[in-house]
């Protein structure tokens, strides 16, 4: 059938309701309050129930369905006839959105007045709930699947025929441009709550068709007499929470037979909802563990010689050794490298062993010399199915620091299995530890990543299935 809707009260033009649209679509901020709601655009009307005589206060003006929150009695306002039962304890919505909340969305305040749930033909459902600024402006807040899409009533451009569009197209224009349908079939009205700006009836079927054009959603409900079109934008749960400010947890979304077959690009991180001490932490331990690595595996420095010493081929027991002369070393808490290498006779296998240790000249009153480091060399050869293979270590390089300046002197002590081999060893100044680098990189660069990992687990979301 054709169809061109009659311009609804409060829309001037298609491009003030696109604009008003777009306002509300674009903000991410807002507070829950159950303050009294009162405005210029807002009802005083009050409203007697038919059943039980209590008396309700209508929000708005535009309102033609309310529920009694003492007996649950569904009223058609122009008649002021029951014709329904509400049962709020029954239909629980999946998330924690109530009536009497506020929120706000660019700067406008809304308050939750009324609910409507609509089941399909199979299990699936969903709830709209209706927003009421203080000036009287009514949107929708679809709420489907831990999906959620902010909705505005608007103007379709030119005639519209709509069962054309349920029997079989594919694109609409609704808005002037193509959207894909995406879906569409019909559902039941299966329960109402607080206030409606439409007669809901609970047992009466709706039709519907949705259709998509990026991340905007566009619907049209048709009723009996009536058909509604609808313009939105997707929101996701932490942002619906924290336009409401609501501090419970997000509930898990609920199952939906199509989850099996979503991948990895059917979620993203909303990283907006992350806070930001926790974002810039991980942040720079990323950075700054990548830096240390970097420095440990490419920029490290065992510094300038201060001193060397060599115990040659008489170190063939433990007890020999050899002293060096004094020299100075000037700087307290600095780090020094002790760097130790042995020359091992490769004709054979063999081994090495010596001790470094370093005497404080200055200081007689030393009860012993500082040990600084004690090394094995070795070396080993052999034949295998692949021919010859030697495996040796004959470097190793320490870091230490100094309590204070002064004389000190390096003593080596050796022992070998063979007398050629030599042990030599120096003393570097200004050197960088490059294990001490490598440990603390690898330490912030796995914490940074891990702290990255677990956000975009707490914080992923699943994007809008439409």
């Amino acid at each position: 059938m054709g169809f061109a809707p009659p311009t609804p009260p409060e829309q001037n033009s298609n491009d003030k309701k696109m604009n008003d649209l777009q306002d509300a679509c674009d903000n991410k901020t807002g507070v829950s309050s159950n303050k009294t709601f009162t405005g210029s655009g807002l009802s005083t009307e009050k409203l007697s129930c038919p059943n039980c005589g209590d008396t309700l206060e209508l929000k708005s003006d535009s309102s033609k369905t309310a529920t009694c929150p003492s007996c649950g009695s569904c009223i058609d306002i122009s008649k002021n006839d029951v014709i329904g039962k509400s049962n709020p304890k029954k239909f629980l919505p999946w998330s924690h959105l109530k009536i009497g909340i506020t929120g706000k969305f660019k700067a406008v305040e809304y308050q939750i007045v009324g609910r409507v749930r609509f089941r399909g033909n199979g299990y699936e459902f969903w709830d709209e709930w209706m927003l009421l600024s203080r000036k009287g402006k009514i949107m929708w807040l679809s709420e489907d699947s831990g999906n959620f899409f902010l909705l505005d009533s608007f103007i379709p451009v030119g005639d519209v025929d709509v069962e054309a569009t349920y029997n079989g197209a594919t694109y609409v224009k609704w808005d002037g441009t193509n959207a894909l349908v995406y879906e569409k079939g019909s559902a039941k009205i299966e329960h109402v709550e607080g206030e409606l700006s439409w007669r809901a009836k609970i047992g009466e079927s709706i039709r519907y068709i949705d259709a998509k054009k990026g991340k905007t959603k566009l619907s049209c409900e048709i009723e009996e007499d009536e058909v509604k079109f609808f313009k939105g934008l997707n929101y996701t749960p932490t942002q619906v929470y924290h336009a409401f400010d609501i501090k419970d947890p997000i509930p898990p979304i609920p199952y939906d037979d199509d989850d099996d077959d979503l991948d990895e690009d059917d979620y993203t991180v909303n990283w907006d909802a992350i806070p930001k001490p926790l974002k810039d932490t991980a942040l720079l331990c990323t950075i700054f563990g990548v830096i240390l690595l970097f420095c440990g595996f490419f920029l490290y420095s065992e510094g300038v010689l201060v001193h060397g010493s060599s115990l040659g081929q008489e170190a063939n027991k433990i007890e020999d050794y050899v002293e060096s002369k004094a020299f100075e070393l000037k700087k307290p808490g600095g780090v020094y490298a002790l760097k130790t290498f042995s020359r091992l006779n490769t004709s054979s296998n063999t081994w090495a062993w010596c001790q470094a240790v370093l005497v404080d000249v200055d200081d007689e009153t030393t009860p012993e010399p500082k040990i600084i480091v004690k090394n094995e060399f070795w070396f080993e050869s052999g034949y295998d199915s692949d021919g010859r293979w030697t495996e040796s270590d004959t470097r190793h390089c320490e870091y230490f620091k100094i309590n204070k300046a002064g004389k000190y002197k390096l003593r080596l002590y050796g022992e070998s299995q063979h007398a050629a081999s030599q042990v030599f060893a120096s003393i570097n100044k200004n050197a960088i530890n490059r294990s001490l680098m490598t440990f603390w990189g690898i330490i912030l660069l796995v914490l940074g990543i891990g702290l990255y990992i677990a956000m975009s687990t707490l914080y992923k979301e699943r994007n809008d299935t439409f």
